[in-house]
């Protein structure tokens, strides 16, 4: 929709719960690995989000992490209104 073309290669894949990944391009990282894993829950699933990376400009870690954080924040709003 908006900003670069990120491009992430899929590194591993452990049915039916954890999926392994790791960024080609797009985005201003470097080592950047990531992780979802899918677990049943008491009332539906819960998804967990783990990343990794290395920022190519020092310094900028506290920024990427609140974007990220802001970003993780909207798709779990849009999930819960979605699910009901």
């Amino acid at each position: 929709m908006f900003g670069p073309v990120i491009r992430e290669q899929i590194t591993g894949f452990e049915p039916p719960t954890t999926l392994r990944y790791s960024l080609v391009s797009g985005l201003p990282f470097r080592e950047y690995t990531g992780q979802i894993t899918v677990e049943p829950a008491a009332t539906g699933s819960l998804m967990s989000t783990v990343i990794s990376f290395r920022t190519i400009i020092p310094g900028t870690q506290i920024l990427v992490a609140i974007a990220m954080r802001v970003a993780s924040a909207g798709a779990a709003r849009a999930a819960r209104r979605y699910s009901r």
